[in-house]
């Protein structure tokens, strides 16, 4: 067969070519001329010489993208590899055979039309991504380009007109199918028996059957060798050793709680008992797998501390180990390794979902990781989460606990691997201040958390989701409401307040892990009742691999564990009741005035009519910051105690700590306020109240001690991400596939930075920048956002943003006015001027937006017509309307110009009850304000913040909603959990006008909740001393919530009782 690009014998009825590539093994089989051009470039991609910017291909280990493939994809220059044939006699076009014994490297005129091409396929894909455009839409599109767009003969050669061409283009620049698994879960043949294939034609261990269950796995290696081929992505990926003095060998040092303020990842516990992954100055011993497991498919590893504790270690050589798993010996020699900063930890999730509209038909899940080496602002978007797999869901065994192992096995091995063996990478980026360069690297990885919904993580890690011990970090056992109920509830909450449940441990749940998995049916319900594990989790394997804790780095995200669970069932049950007016409730809601930024996304509406519709961000902001004022008076008051303490922990969780990070003291008060719910609305609405996911809110603060502020690892971001996956055009028939390889074309366009972080100019030009910096003004919110990023010393004081019409766009100040902006500036501004200097036509603008602590925000964004704290009269905090929003430009007495900012307020006053004294909101500590005649020019530096003013029924006064406040108003900063009391405790008791009293229990009544007491008072003779003495032998009755704590100290002689603790 003559080897030749132009061909029309009758193999084919077009004009065609005889491809002889070794890649995709054609053997002269006649393929289109353009298909011919992709197949001899991939069979060439071996031989490039590549200069520093060229991509980097390997045939055996799959196709990579290097550091700057995107650079040159835009160049008008490519070096081109063409195969020719020294002994042809003509150089005529039409003569083009080739003769592979013969080659050597040319610069063909070829290349630019292949920059070109590719330019143009990557440049497409991003809209077909965004339109959600099937392949044949995509195909139909490159054909019509072929035949009425494109003129040129050499061109239309080789321009793809199909997907597989394609897909020739995309492996260029690191494109790489996902890999096609092959599952076998015959529940009839073998339960709880499951095998995976890579190749059609393998046949199931156990049965004998192919796998009928597709899997399509988009393994963790490729991405890694994508991240570091891109500089934007070394750097991100540094962000955690760029803070290393917040973790780095922290706990070794004895900060057992970790950095004081909480906001990254890194700031807690657990990053820092991984230093030594991190540091490359010492060395640490590897684990091993079993050799004999191994060739048994099956991964058991054997960890660190079993080879250090095996005979001979100590001399260096090899050693004898004794399988846990299969029990053989073999022999070992320990290896070791250093750490290194490039090392990734990874967030991981799974979570299921319906890709249709229609519920009950087919379910699919996702199994997908984020990197938590990178700062959360960068990291908590949807395009920063990377897919792992998708599993269809539909087709695996129902009530069979390991239906997730087969999709998990492919993830656990690629962890394996690369912690053992590591993996190798192209290290594009020099960073000389961290002492990082570029070149070959061989980089680990390791999963640090999994996150996700109570039901997911059970799932995963194989616990009980309900049932008589259902939570992971404590032997709680629960309770039945009626015999023979298969729910249980696990009350006792004030108890266990002051008795905790105990703990559970790794080493301790392994074996009953082990017992649930060997067991089936009856005997696999005893265990699973008794233990609370449905079986051993695949995640066990990390825990021989580097120490994962299955029980402990499984948390709960809060999107679920507040919004979606607690706030959820709290607003049910209210719709239940029959004594509440829901008219007035939805009167309310209908008036709240959400701030533009509140609106910007979802929102709640319809508290009757709509509340199933609505999701955790309807939730979360209906409970803060709406909720207070909408449902005070409105229910009754026992639910409204028990409701505010949720409002308190969604506060603390969405607003204030997210925004400030989370201290010591905010952590132990969140503690406090969920043990406090869990009694309240145990002792107010039953046993019935209290769920699982209301017991696992106590275990919040030992998830941010350990992994830092919630929104490390709640899952708005990764949930969010599922609207791309079925917003893709699909035939309904096997979505997974199709699911799979969009999101690795949309990863490999990402890393090109044709996503998110396109090619794109400047916001500002230089010049742009400069004049904005003087003039603190802009004409879009965005690139408001872009000067403070680049100027933030020159914006400080906040920029001018938009500007109003011709006609109202000046506005002339009064004299008094004049004044008072004159003196600030000469004594604020530091600008020395005359008064007379000063015009009195200023420039309107429509908002001004206040840098935040951080250039990357958060800011304040304030419109003219919105309400504001400002910080005024010695720092107090006073609240206004703003009326107008001025620029003025003054000169010096150097004639030097300068422009200030200055809102023109009208502010409110603090209303006044009957007798006097400040008014607050009914049932809240919320200010009641009226409008004042006073109308002030106050300085932009003294914008604080935004506030909400609600308004007051039947007044013109309004309740001030101070929702973006640093910290919690002073009557939510003390909670006291309720106290459990005993005979002979000596407690503090508070009485009234929060006058607190020293006495002894001498009595305890639980069906009335109240206890005898003894008051006891400082002894006259030493005041000062601690030294208490009875009052008198008479006993008092108080309430048990009178109780506030209970306090230490000693008997001495004489009756008298020495206090050791504080008293307040």
């Amino acid at each position: 067969m003559p080897r030749t690009t132009s061909c029309r014998c009758n193999e084919r009825s077009y004009l065609h070519a005889h491809c002889f590539c070794s890649i995709y093994g054609c053997e002269g089989k006649a393929v289109s001329r353009s298909t011919y051009h992709h197949h001899q470039k991939a069979d060439q991609q071996p031989l490039l010489t590549q200069s520093e910017n060229e991509t980097h291909f390997n045939s055996e280990n799959e196709s990579t993208a290097d550091t700057s493939i995107s650079a040159s994809i835009g160049d008008d220059v490519e070096w081109e590899v063409d195969y020719v044939n020294t002994n042809r006699e003509n150089d005529q076009e039409s003569d083009t055979s080739l003769d592979v014994s013969c080659d050597r490297f040319v610069q063909t005129d070829k290349q630019n039309w292949d920059t070109k091409v590719v330019d143009a396929i990557l440049n497409a894909l991003p809209m077909k991504q965004s339109q959600g455009d099937s392949i044949k839409s995509f195909e139909d599109w490159l054909r019509w380009a072929k035949d009425f767009v494109i003129t040129d003969q050499e061109l239309k050669d080789i321009w793809p007109t199909s997907w597989t061409e394609t897909e020739d283009i995309l492996r260029r620049v690191g494109y790489e199918s996902p890999k096609h698994y092959y599952i076998c879960m015959n529940d009839d043949e073998h339960h709880r028996e499951w095998d995976i294939m890579e190749h059609p034609s393998d046949k199931c261990r156990y049965c004998g059957q192919p796998g009928d269950i597709d899997y399509y796995y988009l393994g963790l290696t490729q991405k890694i060798k994508r991240w570091f081929s891109n500089k934007e992505m070394c750097s991100n990926m540094l962000d955690h050793w760029r803070e290393k003095e917040h973790w780095y060998y922290s706990c070794a040092r004895g900060e057992t709680r970790g950095w004081p303020i909480k906001k990254e990842l890194w700031d807690g516990t657990r990053f820092s008992e991984y230093s030594w992954f991190f540091d490359a100055t010492k060395r640490y011993l590897l684990p091993t797998l079993c050799p004999y497991c191994k060739d048994c498919q099956i991964n058991t590893v054997i960890s660190a501390e079993m080879i250090a504790a095996c005979d001979g270690f100590d001399n260096g050589s090899s050693v004898k180990i004794i399988c846990h798993q299969c029990r053989k010996i073999f022999t070992h020699i320990p290896t070791f390794t250093k750490g290194d900063p490039r090392n990734i930890v990874y967030i991981a999730h799974w979570d299921g979902f319906t890709p249709f509209e229609t519920t009950g038909g087919h379910s699919t899940g996702v199994l997908d990781v984020k990197i938590g080496n990178i700062a959360k602002r960068k990291r908590n978007h949807t395009d920063q989460v990377y897919v792992v797999g998708f599993v269809p869901s539909s087709k695996t065994p129902d009530d069979t606990p390991g239906f997730l192992d087969p999709f998990l096995t492919p993830l656990i091995n690629e962890i394996v691997e690369g912690f053992i063996n590591g993996i190798e990478v192209n290290y594009s980026a020099d960073f000389p201040d961290l002492n990082i360069e570029s070149g070959t690297v061989v980089v680990r990885h390791l999963i640090m958390l999994w996150t996700g919904d109570h039901p997911g993580q059970c799932e995963v890690a194989k616990f009980k989701r309900t049932g008589k011990k259902a939570c992971r970090r404590c032997h709680i056992c629960g309770k039945q409401a009626e015999e023979g109920s298969p729910h249980y509830y696990y009350g006792g909450c004030r108890y266990h307040a002051r008795y905790k449940w105990p703990r559970r441990t790794m080493e301790e749940s392994l074996h009953h892990m082990k017992e649930a998995e060997e067991e089936t049916g009856a005997a696999w319900k005893r265990i699973s009742k008794e233990s609370g594990f449905t079986g051993l989790s695949k995640l066990t394997v990390l825990y021989y691999l580097y120490g994962f804790d299955v029980l402990h780095d499984t948390v709960i995200d809060l999107m679920h564990g507040l919004p979606m669970n607690p706030v959820k069932k709290h607003l049910q049950r209210l719709l239940q009741r029959k004594d509440i007016n829901f008219a007035e409730i939805e009167s309310r809601l209908s008036i709240f005035p959400w701030t533009p930024e509140l609106k910007a996304s979802r929102y709640p509406t319809g508290f009757t009519s709509r509340l199933g519709y609505w999701k955790a961000e309807d939730y979360q902001k209906f409970a803060f910051p709406a909720s207070e004022v909408i449902l005070s008076g409105a229910i009754p008051d026992e639910d409204f105690l028990c409701w505010k303490l949720l409002v308190q922990m969604i506060q603390m969780v969405f607003s204030c700590c997210r925004n400030t990070g989370w201290t010591y003291e905010d952590i132990e008060l969140f503690g406090k306020v969920a043990w406090r719910h869990n009694i309240i609305s145990e002792e107010t609405f039953g046993l019935a109240a209290c769920v699982i996911t209301e017991h696992n809110l106590l275990h919040v603060t030992e998830d941010i001690y350990r992994f830092s502020a919630p929104d490390n690892f709640w899952v708005f971001d990764l949930e969010r991400a599922v609207k791309r996956y079925v917003n893709q055009s699909t035939n309904h028939k096997n979505i997974e596939k199709t699911y799979s390889n969009n999101e690795v074309r949309r990863e490999v366009l990402q890393n090109l930075h044709i996503g998110r972080h396109a090619k794109d100019s400047p916001i500002l030009t230089e010049d742009e920048l400069e004049t904005a910096k003087w003039a603190k003004q802009v004409s879009s919110l965005k690139q408001g956002n872009y000067l403070i990023l680049h100027a933030l010393p020159n914006t400080i004081n906040g920029i001018a943003v938009g500007s109003c019409s011709k006609k109202s766009g000046f506005h002339n100040i009064t004299q008094q006015q004049q004044e008072d902006v004159w003196e600030d500036v000469t004594h604020n501004e530091s600008i020395q001027f005359e008064i007379s200097k000063l015009s009195n036509i200023t420039k309107s603008c429509k908002s001004i937006l206040k840098p935040g602590k951080e250039p990357i925000g958060p800011h304040v964004h304030c419109r003219v017509g919105e309400n504001a704290m400002f910080s005024l009269d010695g720092n107090q905090e006073k609240v206004g309307r703003i009326n107008r929003i001025h620029s003025i430009t003054v000169k010096d007495v150097n004639e030097r110009e300068h422009v200030v900012l200055y809102l023109e307020a009208q502010l409110y006053q603090q209303a006044i009850n009957d007798s006097g004294l400040q008014k607050y909101y009914q049932g809240t500590e919320s200010k009641c304000l009226h409008l004042s005649a006073s109308i002030k020019m106050i300085n932009s530096a003294c914008l604080l913040r935004k506030v909400i003013l609600y308004p007051a029924q039947d007044s013109h006064e309004y309740i001030l909603i101070d929702f973006e406040a640093p910290k919690l108003p002073t009557h939510k900063q003390f909670v006291a959990v309720p106290f459990y009391p005993e005979r002979n405790d000596m407690v503090v008791v508070q009485g009234e006008n929060d006058e607190e009293w020293l006495g002894r229990i001498i009595s305890v009544q639980k069906d009335e909740k109240k206890v005898g007491v003894h008051f006891f008072k400082e002894h006259p003779r030493w005041v000062g001393s601690k030294k208490y003495i009875k009052e008198s032998s008479i006993a008092h009755y108080v309430d048990w919530d009178c109780i506030t704590k209970k306090v230490n100290g000693s008997w001495l002689t004489n009756g008298l009782w020495q206090l050791n603790d504080t008293f307040n």
